[in-house]
């Protein structure tokens, strides 16, 4: 079953994560607000926001991983940007 996942926000934190999402086998493209990524599975999707997850948190300083929320599954947010599933 196909799954999406949404980035909404702000332009920086939106190519952040749409480049840590992102993977050789989803499909992007552009929304209103933001980035639509598609992937072939559900199991796919998750697996692209937890990889996105610690790609993040080994990229960011210590003082600045608390711009970075998980929640496994649901979404992930870094700064003012929003990453959720959708289908």
């Amino acid at each position: 079953m196909k799954t999406e996942i949404e980035i909404t926000g702000q332009i920086g934190g939106n190519s952040i994560l749409k480049h840590a999402i992102q993977t050789s086998e989803s499909e992007m493209c552009r929304s209103r607000n933001g980035f639509v990524i598609t992937f072939n599975t559900r199991k796919e999707a998750y697996k692209a926001l937890s990889i996105a997850n610690k790609q993040l948190r080994e990229e960011e300083p210590e003082w600045a991983k608390n711009g970075i929320s998980y929640r496994p599954k649901y979404s992930l947010s870094y700064d003012a940007s929003f990453a959720r599933i959708i289908l």
